[in-house]
C-alpha cells in the first residue's frame, strides 16, 4: 500500500511539473522571474522571460554591465526583495502589472505579451521608454501634490494670528 501511495504521489508530481504550463500561463510569475534574474544580473535567464524584441535591448544591457565597474553593479543587487508585484490586468494577449518599490513607494507598470502562448516581459527600447515616462509622470504628480500641501500650509499660516515680530516694531519706531 505504501509503495502504491508513493508511486501515485510521484506520478502526480511528475505530471504537474512536467507540463510546465503553470509558469508560462501566469504573467505575474513570468515578471517575478524576469525581475529576479535582472536583480542578479543574470541576463541570460532574463532573456528566457522576455519578448523576442527585448533580446537586443537585454544584449546591450549585458554589454554595458560587462564594461562597467563591478562595484556599481553590486549596489543594484538585492533590490528584488523590496518589490511588490500587483495584480495583472489582462486584455487578450497583453497584460500590465504595476510593480511598487517599497523603499521609495515608486511604481512602474510592466507590459507583458503572449508569444507562442507563453507570457513574456516586454523590455525593449519602446517599453522601457514608456516605463520611464510613467515614472516621470508619477514623480511630477507627487511633486505637484507636495507643492499643493506646502501652499495650503502657508495659507493656514497667513490666516493665523501670529505674535508680532520684534524686528517689525523696531522698524516702525524709526
Amino acid at each position: 500500500m505504501k509503495k502504491m501511495l508513493l508511486f501515485l504521489t510521484s506520478l502526480t508530481s511528475l505530471l504537474l511539473f512536467s507540463c510546465g504550463g503553470s509558469d508560462s500561463n501566469d504573467p505575474k510569475v513570468t515578471l517575478s522571474k524576469f525581475l529576479e534574474a535582472i536583480d542578479k544580473n543574470d541576463i541570460k535567464t532574463a532573456k528566457q522571460y522576455a519578448t523576442e524584441s527585448s533580446v537586443s535591448f537585454l544584449d546591450m544591457m549585458e554589454m554595458a554591465k560587462d564594461s562597467s565597474a563591478s562595484s556599481a553593479d553590486s549596489k543594484k543587487k538585492g533590490k528584488f526583495d523590496s518589490l511588490e508585484l500587483g495584480t495583472p490586468k489582462i486584455e487578450g494577449d497583453k497584460a500590465t502589472i504595476e510593480v511598487k518599490d517599497k523603499t521609495n513607494n515608486s511604481t512602474v507598470k510592466y507590459q507583458l505579451k503572449k508569444e507562442k502562448d507563453v507570457w513574456k516581459v516586454a523590455f525593449d527600447k519602446q517599453a522601457v521608454m514608456e516605463m520611464g515616462k510613467d515614472a516621470m509622470q508619477n514623480g511630477m504628480n507627487e511633486m505637484k501634490e507636495e507643492m499643493n500641501n506646502m501652499s495650503d500650509t502657508l495659507m493656514n499660516l497667513d490666516n493665523m494670528d501670529l505674535p508680532a515680530d520684534p524686528a517689525d516694531k523696531k522698524l516702525s519706531e524709526q
